[in-house]
């Protein structure tokens, strides 16, 4: 069968494949299934499950170091963006769109993969719309911006003239020999690329002996896009397709049902776009640049709202607008604000219209008014709680909400951080390196404050005390020095290694002095230092800071160290007279203390009375001995 009877006959009843069939291809490119995954798409962000997925993670960091690119550029502009630099970072943003889109189709399809892949698609389709609504140049054609749309967002056209190229140069035979030559022509029409065109139809092995193709070759090169820029050549283009009009009732295109099924598209015939739309099963939205084209060349921007909606009704029959096709309206109404309401009350749209929002407000950056300021602001939050409630980009997220222009940013950056959910060390570290870097006072002692309430739950003691020292408020030192010296063993203590190193800045309260000095004791005592064991043993008597059922244990200690110096075989093992005599006042000053403090409260209340006094009795004992001991080491 001919290329030109499968082309006419296949679209004539509704058939034509157009982006290959299975019997020329077994493997659809990425573009191609990025143009079929549009049909009809209602922008679906499918966020709980997405947000967490590798590629998205990338997608998210790649428009982050875009952003993070514009605000700098635009600062050093004064705060805004050179309408180059606008479309060089569109041109990277929707870039990283269609590489996500790439990498997802690498993988597995499953239902929820295929939906982040409709929702890519559609974003990436009403970027480049806005952009050909709100970031060209003043002067130009918004015939001709649509165009661009076109070609850049549907890559139809660029399929299939890439196939049947690429199939003739690997074949070595000519175009027309393969089976979508036609198909590939009118898709270069439909996007306005008459050179194109005129090359794969001057390619045809028919050309030099068909005086219709010879015909058709000189309208295309006579149609020249760029003339409509300037609304005194409309009357050319509208001159050429009368031309076309009157060749094509006069027949000189009777034998060619391909070519004149093109003069049909080329004078704007109505009937010619709903065969295109019911037969290669376009998106209408495809369609509409070329139907402004044909069908009204000379409009402007405030005729192409109701030209698109005439076009929806012609094509689409008896189905309600979805969600982007109200975007698209809402996009050509030049309402944009409504615009990304619309695209934002759909579930996680925010990573899309937080930086189209940002790009809009700053290439319009000398207009704006304070809805404009106070929705990029919004979005900008907004964007950055969503990316909050994942770990791995809480750093990105940081950004957004400095880069938010509001006040009172820092405060709700620190809001922000102090309310996030914090599983473990690795993850309060991190947090704690944001809060240094942007000095987030509130973040810092809450984030601290938990760690420490965590590991007293769990009685890591060390790790406890390690928390409340970052945290720097007394009270919670203190409040912690005391649960240790309440709840840890003594030998949980005197294994601290954190008292090693830490420096006297750190000894936020008394009570954690207390703790200090008792680790030194026991380092003290380990050694057998035990005359300097003894000193620091008065010093923890004499600070007052130890709870009542801690005496017990500094009481242990003292016998453990008097009978210990008792038993040295080594007279320089004996602890000197002043420091006995010391513990003896000592003693005495707390059995003083201790019965004014206890006066009142019955004997059977006192827990700890009956082993302390135990306790003081035994100790007497000892320190008399230890005093006797010393008098007769010196006599000796």
């Amino acid at each position: 069968m001919a290329s030109s009877q499968l082309y006419t006959s296949d679209f004539r009843n509704g058939s034509v494949v157009f982006y290959g069939s299975t019997t020329t291809s077994s493997k659809e490119t990425p573009q191609a299934k990025r143009s079929q995954l549009t049909n009809a798409v209602e922008i679906k962000f499918n966020t709980d499950s997405t947000l967490n997925h590798p590629i998205c993670h990338k997608l998210i960091y790649d428009f982050h170091a875009i952003f993070t690119k514009a605000q700098s550029v635009a600062r050093m502009e004064g705060g805004r963006l050179r309408l180059e630099d606008v479309l060089i970072l569109n041109r990277r943003y929707r870039l990283a769109i269609r590489n996500a889109v790439d990498l997802i189709q690498a993988e597995d399809e499953n239902h929820t993969t295929r939906e982040f892949i409709e929702t890519l698609c559609a974003a990436d389709t009403l970027w480049s719309l806005f952009e050909a609504i709100y970031m060209k140049p003043q002067g130009r054609s918004i015939v001709v911006d649509l165009l661009e749309w076109a070609r850049e967002s549907f890559e139809f056209a660029t399929e299939l003239l890439n196939t049947v190229l690429n199939t003739a140069t690997s074949t070595g035979t000519a175009y027309d020999r393969h089976e979508l030559y036609w198909n590939a022509i009118i898709a270069q029409v439909l996007v306005g690329d008459f050179t194109a065109a005129y090359n794969l139809l001057t390619g045809n092995s028919r050309f030099e002996k068909d005086v219709m193709m010879q015909r058709m070759a000189k309208i295309f090169r006579s149609l020249k896009i760029d003339m409509l820029h300037d609304k005194n050549n409309l009357d050319d283009f509208v001159g050429i397709q009368k031309h076309v009009r009157e060749l094509l009732s006069s027949g000189q295109f009777k034998n060619s049902n391909d070519l004149a099924f093109i003069c049909s598209i080329l004078i704007g015939d109505k009937t010619a776009f709903k065969q295109i739309f019911e037969g290669l099963s376009q998106n209408w939205y495809e369609l509409l640049p070329a139907y402004i084209l044909f069908c009204h060349p000379g409009a402007d921007m405030g005729h192409v709202l109701q030209i698109s909606k005439n076009l929806y009704n012609l094509l689409v029959i008896g189905k309600q607008p979805v969600k982007l096709d109200e975007t698209i309206f809402t996009v050509l109404s030049l309402d944009y604000l409504k615009a990304i309401q619309l695209i934002c009350n759909t579930p996680s749209s925010l990573w899309f219209a937080a930086h189209l929002t940002d790009m809009i407000y700053k290439i319009n950056n000398d207009n704006v008014t304070g809805e404009d300021v106070d929705i990029r602001a919004t979005l900008l939050l907004d964007y950055a709680k969503t990316l909050f409630t994942v770990p791995q980009l809480w750093e990105i997220a940081v950004g957004y909400v400095l880069e938010s222009g509001l006040e009172n940013a820092m405060e709700l950056l620190d809001t922000q951080v102090a309310e996030l959910p914090i599983d473990n060390v690795k993850i309060a570290n991190r947090l704690l390196h944001i809060c240094q870097k942007y000095d987030l006072v509130r973040a810092h002692l809450d984030i601290t404050k938990a760690m420490t309430l965590k590991f007293e739950r769990e009685s890591e003691w060390s790790e406890a005390l390690c928390w409340a020292i970052r945290n720097e408020t007394t009270e919670l030192v203190t409040q912690v020095a005391h649960k240790v010296l309440l709840h840890a063993r003594p030998e949980s203590i005197s294994q601290m290694a954190m008292f090693e190193q830490l420096a006297d800045k750190f000894l936020l309260s008394p009570a954690l002095i207390f703790l200090h000095k008792y680790y030194q004791f026991n380092q003290l005592t380990k050694r057998g230092y035990l005359q300097q064991a003894a000193q620091t043993l008065c010093d923890l008597i004499e600070l007052g800071l130890a709870p009542p059922e801690f005496h017990t244990v500094l009481f242990e200690n003292m016998a453990k160290i008097l009978n210990a110096s008792n038993e040295g075989d080594d007279l320089n093992s004996l602890i000197d007279r002043a420091t006995i005599c010391d513990l003896m006042r000592r003693l005495t000053l707390f059995e003083t203390q201790e019965m004014v403090r206890t006066q009142g409260i019955p004997e059977n209340q006192i827990l700890e009375r009956t082993k302390l006094n135990s306790q003081i009795t035994v100790l007497r004992r000892i320190l008399i001995q230890s005093l006797a001991n010393r008098a007769l080491a010196k006599t000796t």
